[in-house]
C-alpha cells in the first residue's frame, strides 16, 4: 500500500516570481526549509519533483533529509543549459546530479541533458507525453477559405509573432485564409495590437482558452506550431 500526496508551492506565483526575482532568490533558504518541513512532516520515503520550484528548492531539501527523489523534466532544458553557470542553472544541476532517477519527456531531451549537464545515462527514463482524444463539436468555420490553427500559450517563445508575420504574407495573396490562435498568455494584448495595426482583424482570431481544444482542431484544415523550442509539446500530438 502506498500513500501518495500532492502538494503545491504556495509561496510565490509565477507572475510574482518574474517581477520579484531578487526577492525570489533572497527567499531561497526559507523555501528550502519549507520543503524540508514538508518531507519531514509527511515522513516521505520518496519525493517526486515536477516543477521549477521543486527542482530548485526540493533537490537541496531532499539532499538535507537524505530522501531519494525523482527529477521529472517537463520543460525544455535549453533554457537551463544557457544558464548553467548562473545561480538558477547551478541549482538545476545540483538537483539533477543527486537525483535517483531522471525522467525525460523525449529522447531528444534526454540527450540534451546528458550532453550538456553530463549526467549518468543509467539514471534516465523516457516517458513521452500523451494526449486524451475527446469528442468535440467543431467550431463554426468561415464560409470560404482555409483555417490554420495554433494551440498553446501565447508567449513569444511559442512563435506566435511569427504567425502574425505569416498571416500578413498569406492574406495578401489568399485573403480568405483564417488563422485561429487558441490559448492565453502574456503576449495576448500585444498580439491583439499587432493584429489590429496590420489590418488582420478579419484573418486572425484569438480564441482564448478552450476547455476542449478539439473543437478548434476538428474545424481546422492546417495546424501550425512554430515554437522556438519544446521538449515534447502536447499540441502537435493532439492535432
Amino acid at each position: 500500500k502506498h500513500d501518495i500526496r500532492v502538494y503545491k508551492n504556495i509561496w510565490l506565483k509565477n507572475e510574482t516570481r518574474r517581477r520579484w526575482l531578487i526577492l525570489y532568490y533572497l527567499l531561497y533558504p526559507i523555501l528550502v526549509l519549507q520543503y524540508v518541513h514538508l518531507i519531514v512532516s509527511t515522513k516521505a520515503s520518496l519525493f517526486i519533483m515536477g516543477s521549477r520550484d521543486d527542482q530548485i528548492f526540493g533537490g537541496v531539501a531532499s539532499k538535507i533529509t537524505r530522501t531519494p527523489y525523482i527529477w521529472i523534466d517537463h520543460a525544455d532544458m535549453k533554457g537551463i543549459v544557457s544558464q548553467s553557470f548562473r545561480f538558477l542553472g547551478r541549482s538545476y544541476y545540483y538537483s539533477l546530479r543527486h537525483a535517483a532517477v531522471i525522467v525525460a519527456v523525449s529522447k531528444a531531451e534526454r540527450e540534451l541533458i546528458f550532453r550538456n549537464l553530463h549526467q549518468n545515462q543509467e539514471k534516465f527514463v523516457v516517458i513521452n507525453n500523451g494526449a486524451s482524444i475527446m469528442p468535440a463539436t467543431p467550431l463554426a468555420k468561415p464560409d470560404q477559405g482555409f483555417v490554420i490553427s495554433f494551440v498553446g500559450r501565447l508567449e513569444q517563445d511559442k512563435g506566435v509573432f511569427e504567425i502574425i508575420e505569416a498571416a500578413k504574407a498569406v492574406s495578401q495573396e489568399y485573403p480568405s485564409t483564417h488563422f485561429w490562435l487558441v490559448g492565453k498568455g502574456r503576449a495576448e494584448q500585444k498580439l491583439q495590437d499587432e493584429i489590429e495595426s496590420n489590418g488582420l482583424a478579419d484573418n486572425v482570431k484569438l480564441l482564448g482558452h478552450l476547455d476542449n481544444v478539439y473543437q478548434a482542431l476538428r474545424a481546422s484544415d492546417v495546424f501550425i506550431y512554430p515554437s522556438h523550442h519544446d521538449a515534447s509539446p502536447l499540441a502537435p500530438v493532439e492535432a
